[in-house]
């Protein structure tokens, strides 16, 4: 069992949603399956540290605030990770981070501030199993419930019934409002509304939701809801990830930092692009109406994210603690 402290930094909210939070969560539990020590900041609104997990997270409502606790945790740490958006970290932060600790990681793939001593690039385009340590989508994390549900084969439909709408805890793009508007009656459809929405947006998606449609305020185990339709509209995230993971097919809009992250997805056949977000839902009938293809997108992405990779990210961490 490894015997390290590490402490772990995911920040959440309106403009980024929950995906660092809850990869960081699953990261946790398998560094402390492990035998590691490890503290958790989340740095957001409270909505967002909920999804940290049942203990132990410190919240941090602004970067100051997660600085002194930095300064609290790092001298007894062996190794920090960060999994912020990029460019989160303010230079004279990003100094005083490296000062604290002897050794640090970045889950996310973008430029997270410092000169880690181990990079993550997850996304699957960054390359396949021999493409080096942290590199590709066998280091893809997704949460211990949505491994624990992974079926042994993907989607494989010969028509299209039902479908899910997700777009993130906070859905900064308003792609639900985009494409409740639009979802086609024929099929059965249900919105997941992100814990960031709060109850007014909610209300509004209601109103203006396709007659029929199923509107979910809260969504505690969305990995359930997944395995029970289809396929899944959302914005190409961590939500995507984890519908792969669970064998169905994903349908992604493109839209600010996320298009060419859809794109590059896309071209590797692991979801239908839906182009711009402005008309994707136009777009929406037509990849609906080829179940065969999004079969194969459901196969492929299956395939490739397998529910293991926070276990060969955490091995990687301890290691990099411990040397």
């Amino acid at each position: 069992m490894a015997r390290c402290r590490i402490v772990v930094h995911a920040v959440g909210g309106d403009e980024i949603g929950l995906g660092h939070v809850v990869r960081a969560a699953a990261l946790r539990a398998a560094l402390r399956d492990r035998g590691a020590t490890v503290e958790l900041i989340v740095e957001g609104p409270p909505w967002a540290r909920e999804h940290g997990g049942e203990e132990d997270v410190y919240g941090a409502d602004s970067a100051p605030e997660a600085l002194a606790l930095h300064q609290r945790l790092g001298s007894a740490s062996d190794a920090l990770v960060l999994d912020l958006p990029e460019r989160h970290l303010a230079e004279a932060d990003a100094e005083a981070l490296a000062g604290l600790y002897p050794k640090s990681a970045c889950l996310d793939d973008g430029d997270c501030g410092l000169a880690p001593d181990l990079h993550f690039r997850t996304a699957p385009y960054w390359g396949g199993p021999d493409a080096g340590p942290g590199r590709g989508a066998s280091y893809l994390i997704v949460a211990p419930k949505v491994a624990e549900r992974r079926p042994d084969a993907p989607w494989r439909g010969s028509r299209i019934t039902s479908g899910l709408v997700a777009f993130g805890g906070s859905d900064p793009a308003f792609a639900t409002e985009a494409f409740a508007r639009e979802l086609p009656a024929e099929l059965s459809w249900t919105i997941a509304c992100g814990p960031g929405f709060g109850a007014n947006r909610v209300r509004e998606i209601e109103t203006s939701a396709t007659p029929g449609i199923r509107v979910l305020p809260r969504v505690p185990d969305l990995a359930s809801q997944i395995l029970a339709h289809d396929l899944l509209l959302t914005l190409g995230g961590q939500t995507a990830y984890e519908a792969m993971c669970l064998g169905r097919a994903v349908l992604a809009p493109r839209w600010r930092h996320l298009e060419r992250h859809v794109a590059g997805l896309a071209d590797l056949g692991l979801l239908a692009d839906l182009g711009p977000l402005e008309s994707a839902p136009g777009r929406l009938n037509a990849a609906i109406a080829d179940p065969e293809a999004l079969a194969e997108t459901a196969d492929s992405g299956w395939s490739v994210v397998d529910g293991r990779g926070s276990i060969r990210s955490a091995d990687l961490i301890i290691h990099l603690a411990q040397s």
